[in-house]
């Protein structure tokens, strides 16, 4: 369910399918597919091409201008017009606030459709604050679902994701959603995990938010890998894998019960793929055949294109409840530049 990634730090008003798209309409320039269904009448603007001698904080200037003027008042259009506000918090079911997790106000009732792919009719987001307190203005009147995932910091434990259908905004009123539950897995059943789940490869090797985009930088990711679990960290792990080899993780467990192991992906292009395999059994793969081509790693990006998440059932008596396991991430084919970006792999107990 990715977009971009990195929600925008403000509240806006959806003109596109989603936020990376910022050079088109709607289309799938680092998305794998697109639903062009939209709204009769739906409204495409107000659009504004503001023209200066070349000055940056002139044109800086202007965009803040505009953006304090938004929504246009002097647009007459009574639907445009229409509007209302919502907030809530979010508490995750172990009694946490869901600190810093991104929002997402969009499609109602469609949760077959990625918020990624969503803008049938308008998008809104935001990040919950430390408390997991959230509010939207100027949000056009409707019927919408609210969303929400982790993004890092300190829900970066936190895999699961929070719907709540039926979000009603009318003219002039405040939603108030109060306290909403977002169930999470227990942590005392996780067996490890290699970096946060925030949708993105950073804390990872050769990993730059600073500089999300480079050519080829996968292609400097070893083939072998070992990461040991209490020893390693997440900077012994690279951003992105592609080579044939095996990335390997060693990690002991206190239990043979049945298991989940959570592959989140913060990207992936066709071309590349692999076994994953546990005390040398396969038990699952990222495959171009399960998964559709969202050109990202051959496009250069690095810390995030499409996300993809993965979940792989560990049937019971599979995990030693003595000394070493070892989880194998094993690339048996592979085309330049192609691969994944790694968000985070987990593993849990059931």
């Amino acid at each position: 369910m990715r977009f971009d990634t990195n929600l925008p730090k403000v509240h806006r008003e959806s003109q596109t399918g989603d936020a990376v798209q910022l050079n088109m309409i709607h289309g799938t320039h680092y998305q794998a597919i697109a639903r062009d269904s939209f709204a009769d009448g739906k409204i495409w603007g107000p659009w504004l091409w503001y023209l200066n001698d070349g000055s940056k904080d002139d044109a800086a200037a202007r965009w803040e201008k505009e953006e304090a003027a938004w929504p246009y008042k002097w647009f007459d259009n009574k639907p445009y017009q229409s509007r209302g506000k919502m907030q809530g918090k979010l508490l995750l079911s172990d009694g946490r606030p869901a600190a810093g997790a991104a929002v997402f106000l969009g499609d109602n009732r469609n949760t077959t459709v990625s918020t990624l792919d969503q803008g049938q009719n308008y998008y809104y987001t935001t990040y919950a604050d430390e408390d997991g307190k959230f509010d939207i203005h100027d949000i056009r009147t409707g019927t919408y679902a609210l969303y929400a995932w982790g993004n890092g910091g300190a829900i970066g434990d936190v895999t699961t994701n929070f719907t709540q259908n039926d979000v009603v905004i009318r003219e002039g009123k405040n939603t108030n959603l109060k306290e909403m539950t977002w169930k999470v897995t227990d942590s005392a059943k996780r067996i490890f995990q290699i970096g946060d789940f925030d949708r993105t490869s950073d804390g990872f090797k050769l990993a730059d938010p600073a500089h999300p985009f480079e050519h080829a930088r996968i292609s400097k990711c070893p083939a072998n890998l070992t990461y040991t679990v209490g020893t390693s960290s997440p900077l012994d792990w690279c951003f992105g894998q592609s080579a044939l080899g095996t990335w390997s993780v060693l990690f002991p467990s206190k239990s043979t019960s049945a298991a989940k192991l959570t592959v989140s992906l913060a990207g992936f292009s066709q071309g590349s793929s692999c076994d994953i395999l546990l005390n040398d059994v396969k038990v699952g793969n990222i495959t171009s055949a399960s998964l559709l081509n969202s050109q990202d790693t051959y496009r250069g990006a690095t810390r995030a294109g499409e996300w993809r998440l993965l979940e792989i059932p560990i049937a019971e008596g599979a995990l030693k409840g003595e000394g070493s396991n070892r989880l194998d991430i094993k690339v048996t084919r592979t085309t330049q530049w192609r691969g994944w970006l790694w968000d985070s792999l987990v593993l849990d107990e059931m």
